[in-house]
């Protein structure tokens, strides 16, 4: 992390800081850190006569999109990016003073905070806005398989156990549509700040992507879901938040169908965490958890997770995003599975409405697009 080697050295940081912040100064700044993850991120306050601000530290890999993040969030109007070096890899913003939504923080007593945090989010995921940034099904597949082999690892005998949960909720995520569109990635609570005249403001959008809407949901439900196992939130605390949060969510635009399967998904995601956090007798906390996905699961068989996108071009806006460009406005009828081989590829029918239609075809495949039959 290039930027920590004048800011952590107290001769140093007041020059690197004024170079930081050259059209806004800050001077005789005083530096206190606030969270540091060894070689990927630290993020610290600096306070300047009253004046402060939020400042964050990245290695290389983390700071392009970090930067995209911050651009993204300052257009959308939660904080505004003050100074960034791309050189040191430092980014600086306003600092909000206004307390999270993170219910383990204080009595969580009043639901408007959570409804109008899922208002914002809903108004987030409306934006036109992109970003390079792209998270997929297959991504987020490997991050479930990493978490089932390093629990394999921390609880052995597991193993197999662990890889059929896992192989079970890809398949939930395969039998969704995704829904396409800016999300903020890293979606909870403890990233919502709402202040006293109800104005919400969401932090960290380090990790934003182009991804499915639903996993912005499903990360927060799943975070809150655990707070109440682990960390004495009162279930019924928790409930009544997660409720409001799709109630708010709801009265801008529709609930993603993938967001049960998120949410799923995102537990079995936590499930390193007692580990992490040393929770006493942490082994027995996370089978049992295991246990409840695993029930979650066997109401639903779940679908190819080969052809994890089979579920999306099934639906007329899925199609949509892979037509000619005169076929954006048309109004489409419901795609039709012609044929399927499992695994291995499939062929859809898509048809639009209206006097002078057209019907295509969409032809899909598990491992690259065949390129040999439309050259034919």
């Amino acid at each position: 992390m290039p930027g920590l080697k004048r800011l952590c050295q107290d001769r140093k940081r007041d020059k690197e800081l004024k170079r930081l912040f050259r059209t806004e100064p800050m001077p005789g700044a005083t530096f206190r850190v606030i969270s540091h993850r060894p070689t990927r991120r630290l993020l610290a306050e600096v306070r300047s006569y009253g004046e402060r601000a939020f400042l964050k530290a990245y290695n290389p890999r983390g700071f392009a999109q970090a930067l995209a993040g911050a651009i993204l969030a300052s257009a959308l109007g939660h904080g505004r990016t003050r100074a960034t070096c791309a050189d040191k890899k430092v980014i600086a913003s306003d600092w909000i003073p206004a307390p999270s939504l993170c219910p383990l923080r204080h009595d969580l007593t009043d639901e408007t905070g959570f409804e109008r945090a899922g208002m914002a989010l809903a108004t987030l995921h409306g934006s036109k806005l992109e970003t390079p940034f792209h998270q997929t099904r297959d991504t987020e597949f490997s991050r479930l398989r990493a978490v089932a082999e390093d629990l394999g690892q921390l609880l052995p005998g597991n193993q197999d156990r662990l890889v059929r949960v896992a192989d079970a909720l890809m398949a939930q995520l395969a039998s969704q549509p995704e829904d396409i569109g800016l999300i903020h990635g890293d979606f909870s609570a403890d990233q919502v700040l709402c202040d006293a005249a109800g104005k919400i403001t969401i932090l960290d959008w380090d990790r934003a992507v182009m991804g499915d809407r639903g996993g912005d949901l499903g990360c927060c439900l799943a975070r809150l879901q655990v707070q109440a196992l682990w960390y004495g939130v009162p279930p019924e605390v928790a409930g009544r938040a997660a409720g409001a949060l799709k109630r708010g969510y709801a009265t801008i635009r529709t609930l993603p169908a993938s967001l049960e399967a998120a949410r799923l998904s995102h537990l079995f995601l936590l499930l390193t965490e007692p580990f992490r956090h040393q929770l006493g007798d942490w082994p027995t906390r996370t089978l049992d958890l295991v246990s409840k996905i695993e029930s979650e699961c066997a109401k639903n068989p779940g679908a190819d997770v080969e052809l994890s996108q089979l579920a999306t071009l099934l639906t007329p806006e899925g199609a949509r995003h892979i037509l000619p460009p005169v076929c954006q406005s048309a109004e489409l009828e419901t795609p039709r599975l012609l044929r399927q081989k499992p695994g291995r590829r499939a062929i859809i029918e898509v048809s639009e409405r209206g006097a002078d239609t057209a019907t295509y075809l969409i032809k899909t495949r598990a491992k690259r697009a065949d390129m040999a039959t439309p050259t034919y």
